[in-house]
């Protein structure tokens, strides 16, 4: 194999596990708020879209840090999994912070939401950062 393509296996093989750790992600946040974010999306409401896209910006922060750190697909996987752990806790954290959060974001309220996507974006940098090999 050409030098030059030494680096496209393991390109897909980190690629897919993360496109995979992301839908799971995405599945296990809306799977924890009472909201149906996609419904609420599909029906206009950008107080969802807001909360859910920074949650998986928040998660994706220290996903794309695990991929570029690890190495190996199990390192990844351990590091990618502190990351999910925190975007889930940020979450809980906010909905004790602002007690009308989910009535907020079912309104389409956006005050709530940006501060839940910036309390996750900050979680996923923080965590990013923290993480060292």
């Amino acid at each position: 194999m050409d030098h030059w393509l030494t680096g496209v296996g393991p390109f897909f093989v980190y690629f897919a596990l993360a496109l995979v750790l992301e839908f799971l992600f995405v599945l296990a946040y809306t799977a924890i708020t009472p909201y149906r974010e996609i419904a609420l999306i599909r029906a206009g409401n950008v107080a969802a879209a807001t909360t859910l896209t920074g949650s998986l910006i928040g998660f994706s922060l220290p996903l794309a840090k695990s991929v570029a750190q690890s190495s190996n697909v199990v390192d990844m996987l351990l590091w990618s999994v502190l990351g999910f752990i925190a975007q889930l806790l940020a979450y809980a954290a906010v909905r004790v912070a602002l007690p009308h959060l989910v009535k907020d974001v079912q309104e389409g309220k956006q005050a709530s939401a940006v501060l839940l996507a910036g309390v996750a974006v900050a979680i996923g940098l923080v965590n990013a950062a923290a993480m060292t090999a």
